[in-house]
């Protein structure tokens, strides 16, 4: 499989819906009830996240179900999706076949999901290390009505027989406190979040995404990998780029990275 010279970002898919403010979101799904509305928008001022306050969201213009168990998926992340999609239709016309595509850190499913809709013949699993976030997954499959494979995995340990993937992607948590998109989701919009989900446990800004690729080494996995490192400096990520023999870096906005390519 070849890498493409370039990605067709879909900014206005991106915004939709999931562009809507925090008090938007509340009236929109609280606005039927007065009594809801003044409660939602009171919590939401004393801190608590939009999306936890109604127990829903949107990405791609659909609707998600989430609460605390599990990461609320930044818009932003549409950019991976629209990346995933062109790779993975890449692969279909060059193999005559739909990809295996599994998805690292699913949490509420919200990318594997929305690839799933935009591609149903795409095989999808997702794998997380929190059982909690994985039953929101679940719920949303359901809710979908949507048939991916969803299972708890420390790294890949869970992955048993299946059949290795042709594409995994992942946008796992990157950064510190400082490596924010702006002032509405600052570091204290994180802090509502599961602390796994927010940002590295352990190894730096980027420990999570050396840890997947070293993992990927040494099972020997043939595969495309496909990361979001958001808008950590590329002085930082640099540090990636020699796991892989062919890469590329896609933009899809002059402060976001998109990784792609096969490891050495």
């Amino acid at each position: 499989m070849t890498l493409p010279d370039s990605i067709p970002f879909n900014t206005s898919v991106q915004e939709s819906l999931h562009g809507l403010g925090p008090g938007a979101l509340i009236e929109k799904e609280f606005g039927h009830d007065p009594d809801m509305l003044r409660t939602g928008l009171k919590q939401w001022g004393q801190g608590e996240p939009a999306p936890y306050v109604v127990g829903a969201f949107y990405f791609r213009g659909i609707r998600f179900r989430i609460d605390d168990r599990a990461y609320i998926t930044d818009p932003e992340a549409s950019y991976l999706v629209d990346t995933v999609a062109a790779c993975a239709m890449r692969f279909q016309n060059e193999h005559g076949r739909p990809p295996r595509i599994a998805e690292f850190g699913t949490g509420a499913g919200t990318l594997s999901l929305s690839l799933k809709l935009g591609h149903p013949d795409f095989v999808l699993s997702g794998l997380d290390v929190d059982p909690a976030a994985l039953e929101v997954a679940r719920d949303n499959a359901r809710m979908l009505n949507l048939d991916i494979d969803l299972f708890e995995s420390d790294y890949f340990s869970g992955w048993g027989d299946r059949p290795r993937p042709d594409i995994l992607f992942a946008d796992p948590p990157w950064g510190s406190r400082t490596d924010l998109y702006g002032d509405e989701r600052d570091a204290a919009y994180y802090d509502r979040m599961p602390a796994r989900s927010a940002y590295p446990v352990e190894g730096g800004r980027i420990g999570l995404h050396l840890g997947i690729l070293r993992h990927l080494k040494k099972l020997n996995w043939n595969c495309l990998v496909i990361m979001n490192l958001g808008v950590i400096p590329p002085q930082v990520f640099a540090e990636l780029l020699p796991f892989f023999k062919d890469h590329s870096l896609y933009q899809p906005t002059p402060d976001i990275h998109i990784l792609c390519g096969f490891l050495g």
